[in-house]
């Protein structure tokens, strides 16, 4: 994962203030457990997370969340992406991809990533102890910045359109600064 310096550097750059972005790195690293898994039990924690950093920051606290996981995801991502090539991680990575191949890189963060991450979703049982702790932990949120629906005794949680446009805003932030972003990662 990036360094909170790097991290916080870019975070700024997108308008945010210092002790925001500051904020939601604790939260993110230090709070539950689960990074990056799909598993049902990590996109709880994700909610978890994305609600706190709403709660405590608001709106430039969901932009530090989003791309922050971003940011961590980029890392993962070229270091693996350097290694199936059979080339080192470092400083000189870029100039070695070509144009077509960071398209395709560019592509896969934001819409295999970014856009997954906003489209995430919790089903369950509405009496399950689950959704009823999730609903009691998202309740001043819901509406901000989560849809609830419930269908035929099922609860469906997920972002609200006001996340998705927010997802946007830093869709587009790491699209236009993705090699300038990495180029601080791969530091």
């Amino acid at each position: 994962m990036p360094k909170w310096t790097i991290h916080r550097k870019w975070c700024k750059k997108l308008g945010i203030a210092d002790e925001v972005c500051r904020a939601v790195d604790e939260i993110i690293d230090f709070g539950f457990k689960g990074h990056d898994d799909r598993s049902y039990a990590q996109r709880v924690f994700f909610f978890i997370k994305a609600n706190e950093s709403y709660r405590i920051n608001g709106w430039d606290g969901i932009k530090a969340f989003f791309l922050h996981h971003t940011m961590d995801y980029i890392e993962y991502y070229i270091k693996s992406f350097a290694k199936e090539m059979g080339w080192p991680a470092d400083e000189n990575l870029i100039e070695r991809i070509t144009r077509w191949m960071k398209n395709r890189i560019v592509t896969h963060v934001k819409y295999y990533k970014l856009y997954d991450w906003r489209n995430y979703t919790i089903r369950g049982k509405e009496d399950s102890e689950v959704i009823e702790f999730l609903l009691d932990m998202l309740n001043e949120s819901i509406d901000d910045v989560f849809e609830v629906e419930r269908v035929n005794g099922d609860v469906i949680i997920k972002f609200s359109k006001n996340v998705w446009y927010t997802v946007e805003e830093v869709a587009i932030f790491v699209e236009t600064n993705f090699w300038e972003i990495v180029r601080d990662v791969l530091k």
